[in-house]
């Protein structure tokens, strides 16, 4: 089944015009498909995803001159972009902690210029690319895993075994165009 997924995904993508968009929603919906988190966790990072967002654009001590993004992946919180000062950086990743159900935070944002939307696009086909390859590789359960990418590096968060984690990071260190890939992973014990 997903070497049919990988063939028919490469076959659309050589025939695509819109291949950034394709490959985005691609992933996106197999990852609904794959996705082991219960109801109720997946319901919760789409909120707590929503929530910091919204405050982020609310709050234009943070959000003016920045581009910041989260990612929720079992009420673990990834915080990537750019933000103007070290200030919105810092107040972005507080405001993340001052949330009850969070379980931790990795502060990723790098303080400086944002990105143009060209190199959102780009880390946009990289993750669309590496998440489709992970559906591709059979030992792989990639629905335990949350790819992000920014800047060309590919972030990995989930809940995994050692095994499943070091397949995830070599799938994505073979992806074309990533530079680094950044383990954030749970390690289940055996």
């Amino acid at each position: 089944m997903k070497k049919q997924f990988m063939l028919l995904l490469t076959l659309i993508l050589s025939i695509s015009a819109c291949t950034p968009a394709f490959i985005a929603g691609a992933a996106v919906g197999s990852a609904i498909v794959y996705d082991q988190r219960g109801i109720k966790t997946i319901k919760d990072d789409h909120a707590i995803t929503y929530r910091v967002a919204k405050h982020i654009q609310e709050n234009e001590a943070v959000y003016n001159d920045s581009r910041i993004q989260a990612s929720s992946f079992n009420r673990v919180v990834l915080l990537v972009g750019q933000a103007k000062t070290s200030e919105a950086k810092n107040m972005a990743e507080n405001f993340v902690l001052d949330q009850p159900e969070i379980k931790r935070v990795y502060n990723q944002i790098t303080v400086g210029k944002t990105h143009s939307i060209i190199n959102v696009s780009k880390d946009t086909v990289i993750a669309g690319m590496v998440k489709a390859k992970m559906i591709a590789t059979d030992e792989l359960r990639s629905g335990q895993i949350k790819v992000v990418a920014e800047d060309a590096t590919i972030y990995l968060l989930g809940d995994v075994s050692r095994r499943q984690a070091e397949l995830a990071t070599r799938v994505a260190r073979g992806t074309k165009g990533v530079k680094k890939v950044v383990r954030l992973f749970e390690i289940a014990q055996p």
